[in-house]
């Protein structure tokens, strides 16, 4: 999905020349670290990470459009796999009990026919094994998309879009979407 070469049909979702060019944050192991400092001060998050920066014009961003905007699922499980390949070379998973992906509002999931993050999920599952809960949390509220917006309109596009659908008995659990915006 990278750069469009047809790789047979014994394939991973990306040629090796495009894997590479993934540009991983190396955030290891640095709780203070950018993507932990987006949630200070909004909500109590333990640690924020992020395995790649999205960069315009990107292997990432052709393979995130692929999946959110062209139907290619397979996509998404594929980047979970990526995603917990990064996340084992450090400790983040200790004591890791659950997996949480963002959900889409149920109209835009109908549209969409799956929620990407839920496959990034268990892509995830996959390699660590540890459960994903997809239905305790629920979207309750449609907003527009968050593309162009700025980060303050982002922040105020989630108020109260969320709620819990069952009760969660874990103490803690890894909350995980597509692009951290």
């Amino acid at each position: 999905v990278g750069c469009g070469k047809n790789m047979g049909q014994n394939h991973s979702e990306l040629c090796i020349h495009c894997k590479a060019s993934l540009a991983v944050t190396s955030y290891y192991n640095i709780p203070e670290n950018p993507v932990s400092q987006l949630f200070w001060g909004r909500t109590n998050v333990e640690l924020g990470f992020a395995a790649f920066h999205y960069h315009r014009g990107s292997v990432l961003q052709e393979a995130l459009y692929s999946l959110k905007y062209y139907g290619n699922d397979n996509v998404g499980q594929y980047l979970g796999r990526l995603l917990a390949v990064e996340v084992q070379k450090v400790d983040y998973l200790n004591g890791l009990e659950a997996l949480i992906p963002v959900p889409l509002h149920p109209e835009k999931r109908r549209k969409r026919g799956y929620n990407q993050a839920e496959l990034i999920a268990h892509g995830f599952a996959e390699i660590t094994e540890i459960p994903v809960l997809s239905d305790s949390v629920k979207r309750v509220k449609h907003t527009s998309s968050q593309t162009k917006k700025s980060t303050f309109r982002r922040s105020q596009n989630v108020e109260g879009i969320f709620e819990l659908s069952e009760k969660i008995s874990y103490q803690k659990v890894g909350i995980i979407d597509d692009v951290i915006t």
